[in-house]
């Protein structure tokens, strides 16, 4: 299967690119802030779940953002699933790539992505991908590690979720930035629209 057609009239090449660095650093809490609300924009094409947080960089983060200030972390405990989805219950994108990185020193991150497609009201799995991330060696300063999506590859999406599996454990803490997808074309065919989920 051949990856979902592209919308040129986006950004020029049908690409939008997420770098989270829309923020204003607030010194009283130590660069934390909740970032839930800004990815709800439209024009962003994406709105992310509960849980995220974006973390203004300071020397003590696990790691870098690959475009400074800012990058975002999602504190995985059991129960509680990454997800983020089109803005507009209409939208379809193509995930083209995502810089990844997760805390635990000396232990393999294995992210495991699910991609869904919205059919009427219900979310329908059409993908699955296993993301093997080397080990980090420090418990701070680490590079991101760049990750590209093949051509076909978790594409024609209305969502996708998020589970990390670290060790034998379910609890861990994963960082991620500048994320790349492209808004499909011809995929506003859908009647209702989705009901924007709670923060």
């Amino acid at each position: 299967m051949r990856r979902a057609a592209e919308c040129p009239h986006v950004s020029g090449d049908g690409r939008v690119n997420l770098n989270f660095d829309n923020v204003s650093v607030d010194a009283g809490k130590n660069g934390l802030e909740l970032n839930s609300q800004i990815f709800a924009e439209s024009d962003q094409g994406l709105h992310f779940g509960g849980g995220f947080e974006r973390v203004v960089y300071s020397s003590r983060d696990s790691f870098i953002p690959s475009s400074l200030p800012a990058l975002l972390r999602f504190d995985q405990m059991p129960g509680k699933t990454a997800k983020i989805e089109a803005a507009d219950g209409c939208s379809r994108f193509n995930l083209v790539s995502w810089n990844l990185g997760c805390d635990p020193v000396g232990t393999l991150c294995r992210f495991n992505i699910t991609g869904f497609h919205r059919i009427g009201n219900t979310d329908v799995v059409t993908v699955t991908k296993l993301l093997e991330l080397p080990q980090v060696e420090n418990p701070s300063g680490n590079q991101l590690q760049p990750v590209v999506f093949g051509a076909t590859e978790l594409s024609n999406l209305s969502s996708f979720t998020v589970q990390l599996e670290v060790g034998d454990s379910r609890v861990a803490s994963w960082w991620s930035d500048d994320l790349s997808i492209a808004l499909v074309c011809g995929s506003t065919d859908c009647t209702d629209r989705r009901v924007a989920m709670p923060l």
